[in-house]
């Protein structure tokens, strides 16, 4: 997500060496609805590119059971060396050694 400013991961079964919060994050309406975090921490996630499997870590990930969908920080990204690639209507990320880890596709004007 280009607007977000951390990562947000839904699961906490992703999450390693996991620090309590008790804090909310920002706002995702006018109305100022805002997002409780339980937890702080590095995530390990799954993805398969091109048919082959990987598994890549987020640091700084925060926890958010009630968000409808995990949020990685297309900027946190890229202050840590990571690059992403748009073509054909897909979003491909790689790391800092250059190995693509994941991708997203463009789905109604979102990348998911």
């Amino acid at each position: 997500d280009s607007s977000a400013s951390t990562h947000f991961i839904q699961n906490k079964d992703c999450f390693f060496h996991y620090l309590l919060l008790s804090e909310t994050a920002g706002t995702l309406s006018k109305a100022g609805a805002a997002l409780k975090i339980q937890g702080i921490s590095t995530v390990a996630l799954k993805s398969t590119v091109e048919g082959i499997q990987n598994v890549f870590t987020l640091s700084k990930a925060l926890h958010c059971p009630d968000i409808s969908a995990n949020l990685i920080s297309i900027s946190r990204l890229n202050k840590e060396g990571w690059f992403i690639t748009f073509r054909d209507s897909q979003a491909t990320f790689v790391d800092q050694k250059g190995k693509p880890q994941f991708t997203a596709t463009l789905i109604n004007d979102l990348y998911t």
